[in-house]
């Protein structure tokens, strides 16, 4: 969907963007650093990245926003960086978070935005701990009001988003299964979709109503500076958009993803 405040992912995120840098990675054997970008058909180059790797492992140390906005997420300290694993899901690479050590990526500066906005991810949890696992996140550092985070549950098998306070969408997710999911942050006309199937918000103050003031940093893996919610896991792709998609947005998108990675 054009017109993202934000997007990063282990493809292009459009055609016009196929061939532009997508990805910085640091090489465990000498701590070199090096960009990558995607191929004309949109997928990472990945024989690139494995040749330059050679017997290496790969740290995710930057996510470009493919959007050229800026808006990079970036782990400047090597024990909190995701691994890539170049054949994570069948012949797919993955940024897995959560595998060695607690992982995360945050952007440099915080954001001041208010609803409705579009968050969209595709991702999986593979361990459940009884707790929330985050995909893709904001914390307000002067206070709670305006958070909103799209996650895993403490509950097996299930996935929801939520804005500050108010009221949980959530839907069934299969544990250590890819889910490609959108939450429109809208008050009471929220949407939470997941695989197609949409819970929508209804009444009151609003189901993943945040406050005004809207998100801080935005955070991959886990919800920071918070500190908490870790994702253990994999991730493809997370998204923002400063709108509120329609459901026939939303399920252009949710098709999109899940035909592109097979899920």
């Amino acid at each position: 969907m054009a017109g993202a405040f934000g997007w990063w992912g282990l493809r292009a995120y459009s055609l016009a963007k196929a061939g532009t840098v997508a990805i910085n990675l640091r090489r465990d054997s000498d701590n070199a650093t090096l960009d990558f970008r995607t191929r004309s058909n949109g997928s990472l180059d990945v024989s690139s990245i494995a040749s330059w790797l050679g017997a290496a492992n790969a740290f995710v140390t930057k996510l470009y926003d493919q959007t050229g906005n800026g808006n990079d997420l970036i782990q400047a300290t090597g024990a909190n960086q995701p691994s890539l694993i170049l054949s994570g899901f069948g012949s797919f690479p993955t940024m897995r978070f959560g595998a060695v050590t607690t992982n995360w990526l945050i952007t440099a500066s915080g954001y001041s935005i208010s609803q409705p906005y579009t968050v969209s991810f595709i991702a999986k949890r593979t361990t459940f701990d009884s707790s929330y696992h985050a995909v893709f996140s904001s914390y307000n550092e002067g206070g709670q009001l305006g958070d909103m985070e799209c996650d895993f549950d403490n509950a097996s098998g299930f996935m929801g988003a939520w804005g500050d306070t108010a009221t949980e969408l959530q839907l069934p997710a299969s544990e250590n299964v890819f889910h490609s999911g959108e939450a429109v942050f809208n008050t009471a006309s929220s949407i939470f979709c997941l695989d197609g199937t949409n819970a929508l918000g209804a009444g009151g103050n609003g189901a993943i109503g945040g406050g005004v003031g809207g998100p801080g940093k935005f955070s991959m893996g886990m919800l920071q500076p918070h500190g908490s919610e870790s994702l253990i896991g994999d991730i493809f792709e997370c998204g923002f958009w400063t709108s509120a998609f329609s459901l026939s947005q939303v399920a252009a998108v949710n098709s999109n993803k899940r035909s592109y990675w097979s899920v």
